[in-house]
């Protein structure tokens, strides 16, 4: 049981008997359910999804939720952290904004508007800001004191 009662449970490898190939593939059923079928809104926009570059036949911004950085390959490895919480960001994103528990700010990445959405302190989700929408570009969960530092700093000075 989660802190917060409309946040869903992790959903760990454990529950598919630790099969990498099933385990993704039901990371992205919930993905496909969340962001494809049933397109959440942020403050009453509709929120899109980076489709390309499909990899696996998967859109982009599935595996950007999924996996990060390997800075010393230069390549994207999968997660745990960040694939167990494949359900926080649609309820996060529908909550949203909720004072006490969600901070949000905009900045400007590679010169595009983003808007960040920070939950609880621990879970981050980056939106791209256009006029009539937003896309969905990322999540992740905060878990080194440095970067929870970075961002409440970046939150205060917004």
């Amino acid at each position: 049981m989660t802190l917060f009662s409309w946040l869903p449970n992790l959903e760990p490898i454990k529950n598919y008997s630790g099969n990498w190939d099933t385990y993704e593939n039901a990371l992205y059923a919930i993905y496909t359910q969340d962001f494809i079928k049933n397109k959440p809104r942020y403050c009453g926009k509709p929120l899109v999804i980076y489709k390309e570059p499909m990899f696996k036949n998967k859109e982009a911004t599935f595996w950007h939720i999924i996996q990060e950085d390997d800075y010393k390959t230069g390549s994207r490895i999968p997660s745990m952290e960040r694939c167990e919480r494949i359900r926080w960001p649609k309820p996060i994103i529908e909550k949203c904004p909720l004072p006490g528990c969600i901070k949000t700010w905009e900045n400007i990445r590679r010169r595009k508007k983003r808007l960040c959405i920070w939950f609880n302190d621990e879970y981050l989700i980056v939106l791209e800001i256009r006029t009539h929408y937003k896309i969905f570009l990322t999540s992740y969960p905060t878990l080194s004191e440095h970067r929870k530092r970075k961002l409440q700093n970046e939150f205060e000075s917004f």
